[in-house]
């Protein structure tokens, strides 16, 4: 493991992911870029990727400035891979990430000020809310998860779990006379 704490796999058994970049050649073409090993951030018990990130929408992907800025190893380059498992949300922009659980793994109890796109891809997954409301997903079943309290956990005990998140931020509002933001509350 590197000193930041990232890896190039830890997904508990299950295959190891690839993410593969296009762009335009310079004659118009369509052509695969670089697209270097994804890096995981261990959580203990669960491993984050960033498949990739932009920091706004809609995307400006002339002369290849997104993909300089994921690709860039440069910390203050706020969509770059490095940042993997560390930032969930970009400001005004997304973040393309995959979550592998262990058995019995689980996050914190947390909130992103962000819409996130979430489908499950293997596995089973299940979704809890501050409220104690919670829904379970199989492979295949997809969630849009709204800037709420929740936590993800993989019910199984004896199987990994993965589940792929497309992260967009969203405009600060409040809820209950309360603005929201970002959010993680001990166990």
């Amino acid at each position: 493991m590197s000193s930041d704490g990232l890896q190039p796999a830890l997904n508990y058994g299950m295959r190891q992911c690839a993410r593969y970049i296009t762009k335009h050649a310079d004659d118009g073409t369509s052509v695969f870029g670089d697209s270097p090993d994804l890096l995981y951030r261990d959580r203990g018990g669960y491993a984050i990727t960033r498949n990739y990130a932009a920091t706004s929408v809609p995307m400006h992907i002339e002369n290849e400035t997104d993909c300089q800025a994921y690709l860039s190893s440069d910390r203050s380059q706020e969509a770059s891979h490095v940042h993997a498992g560390q930032r969930v949300t970009v400001s005004n922009g997304l973040n393309f990430l995959t979550v592998d659980l262990g058995p019995g793994a689980q996050t914190p109890m947390h909130r992103t000020v962000s819409v996130d796109f979430v489908t499950v891809i293997e596995g089973r997954v299940e979704l809890l809310l501050d409220s104690g409301e919670s829904q379970v997903l199989e492979s295949g079943d997809a969630i849009i998860q709204r800037a709420t309290m929740h936590r993800w956990k993989n019910p199984s005990s004896d199987k990994p779990a993965r589940f792929v998140a497309v992260v967009v931020d969203i405009r600060a509002h409040e809820v209950n006379g309360k603005l929201l933001e970002q959010e993680y509350l001990r166990s």
